[in-house]
């Protein structure tokens, strides 16, 4: 795969841009504050909707525009793909080979981008999160079921923190990877990793979607299986 076109309009500096790199190694070069740079960020944003520089797209619009708008086309080895993405006035939206995407995530992988920049220098002197975002957008990349297991991650680890935001008295019942249970008292409420809502349910039972936890099928005396469960108090886990 290689990068064969980039068109930019009203991105960051630039007014517009149409730049053809060829196969192999191309080198930009040029003065200070030129935009060497920015062509690059253009590249990342339209492959993964992200800057290494900022978080808010506003940052990324040519001062006096409405909106920016970059398109990338790639060749891979069977096919071409051509990614457009584009601001207006805080909506962005995203295109593969002229078909709009419902979500964002839909265009990993159509253009595999690894991006190295001084402030990378984070990844060895920063904290564990720089290196897992790291690794996440790069696998994310590669492996569209990877990018699925990491949003229903995400969304299950949301879910947790909520409950135990919501109710510190809340023991988190440890029932392995595939379910994450609460108990309370009398009752108890449940989110699973198929991203279910958080259910409250009588005392002693207890709701999966899944009939196998930590690789065991779930036994039919729940109960009894889930009073040997080790329990952890909310106030042992961080909540972030």
């Amino acid at each position: 795969m290689h990068l064969s076109r980039l068109e930019c309009r009203d991105f960051r500096r630039i007014e517009a841009l149409d730049f053809r790199p060829t196969p192999g190694l191309n080198v930009i070069h040029g003065g200070n504050a030129q935009g060497k740079t920015t062509v690059l960020e253009a590249v990342l944003f339209a492959a993964t909707s992200k800057s290494h520089r900022t978080t808010t797209e506003r940052d990324l619009l040519r001062h006096g525009a409405a909106g920016f708008h970059v398109t990338a086309e790639a060749v891979r080895a069977d096919r071409q793909v051509v990614l457009e993405a584009h601001w207006w006035q805080g909506a962005k939206r995203f295109k593969v080979n002229g078909i709009a995407q419902p979500r964002v995530s839909d265009i990993l992988g159509r253009l595999a981008v690894v991006f190295f920049s001084p402030e990378d220098i984070d990844l060895v002197k920063g904290g564990a999160g720089v290196r897992r975002r790291f690794v996440d957008m790069e696998l994310a990349q590669i492996d569209p079921q990877y990018l699925t297991a990491l949003q229903q991650y995400r969304q299950v680890l949301r879910q947790r923190n909520e409950l135990l935001r919501a109710d510190e008295t809340l023991i988190e019942v440890d029932l392995g990877a595939d379910v994450l249970a609460f108990e309370r008292g009398s009752g108890m409420r449940c989110v699973t990793n198929m991203g279910a809502e958080p259910v409250a349910l009588p005392a002693g039972e207890l709701l999966v979607t899944s009939a196998v936890v930590s690789g065991r099928v779930l036994p039919p005396d729940t109960t009894a299986w889930l009073s040997k469960a080790p329990r952890s108090h909310a106030t042992d886990r961080p909540h972030g």
